[in-house]
């Protein structure tokens, strides 16, 4: 991983991930979302997912839930775990929390990696920053293809907010050419702006629980949302593996991912790179 100025004067450099402590073993994978879900779902037997349904609410009774979905069918359950995101439906029936705005927006494309012109060819990742704005190069080797990601200030809180590219490449202006020249190939842009949730007091609530963005949405600065709705899961079927009970489950799921959690919300929130002397108080980034 590099983080370089604008006009491409290295900051830092380092070999990831670090060495562990079993292991001299380096390894890592660079990944599409997308092949990522992919892989997972194949494991899963088609009849076990059930698509075209919205919930639309859930009625707690202490020890089991109903949940209501919009195409009329309900079910009773003995535990929801509900991974619905930052808007999550089943946190606000315990919990009523504000998305926060970070005043910022991200706009972001896959590319091929031709359309690079080199700074993105040997699996590494490259995060360019010029005061306020950074734009991140994520090779995805095996596709050939590169994730861009261009991050600004901005007022507008709106979600999907509707930019023209000539807006995104006044933000680039004091960028190096070869990155304007990538920004101004890409013929579409996904738009969003950028949001997270304070950290929250408790996920669960009876026989409900929250993984993921529902229990910590968190800004990308880190580049661990992902990574830690996984583990939340990972965590949370050993907890219901061990337990006698469901809310001894959730009681020890909630004690073993809250901390790091939180830690890596409060670290989302550490941007930008500012380049003069508090610059990069962590070396911890991704």
């Amino acid at each position: 991983m590099e983080i370089l100025t604008g006009n491409r004067d290295l900051l830092i450099k380092e070999e990831w991930p670090l060495l562990t402590e079993n292991s001299d073993e380096r390894w890592a994978r660079l990944i599409h979302r997308a092949d990522l879900i992919n892989t997972l779902i194949s494991q899963l037997s088609p009849e076990s997912v059930h698509l075209n349904h919205k919930c639309e609410r859930i009625i707690n009774y202490d020890d089991y839930a109903e949940v209501h979905f919009t195409n009329g069918i309900s079910v009773d359950a003995d535990l929801v775990i509900s991974a619905d995101g930052i808007h999550s439906k089943a946190r606000s029936t315990f919990c009523n929390v504000t998305p926060v705005y970070s005043d910022y927006h991200a706009y972001r494309a896959i590319i091929n990696e031709e359309n690079t012109f080199g700074l993105a060819s040997d699996n590494t990742l490259r995060i360019f920053v010029n005061g306020q704005v950074q734009v991140y190069l994520l090779p995805l080797q095996y596709r050939k293809q590169v994730s861009v990601d261009i991050t600004v200030p901005s007022e507008d809180p709106s979600w999907r907010p509707d930019i023209e590219k000539k807006d995104i490449l006044k933000h680039l202006r004091n960028f190096d050419p070869k990155i304007q020249q990538i920004v101004e190939r890409i013929e579409e842009f996904n738009c969003r702006a950028l949001y997270d949730i304070d950290p929250l007091e408790r996920w669960s609530f009876n026989c409900i629980t929250l993984l993921g963005d529902a229990a910590h949405a968190m800004l990308h600065n880190q580049g661990q949302g992902a990574n830690m709705a996984i583990q939340d899961a990972g965590a949370l079927a050993i907890a219901l593996r061990e337990a006698d009970s469901i809310p001894e489950a959730l009681r020890q799921y909630e004690l073993w991912r809250k901390p790091i959690t939180t830690r890596y919300q409060k670290l989302s929130r550490q941007f930008p790179y500012e380049q003069n002397e508090t610059a990069f108080p962590e070396k911890n980034y991704f």
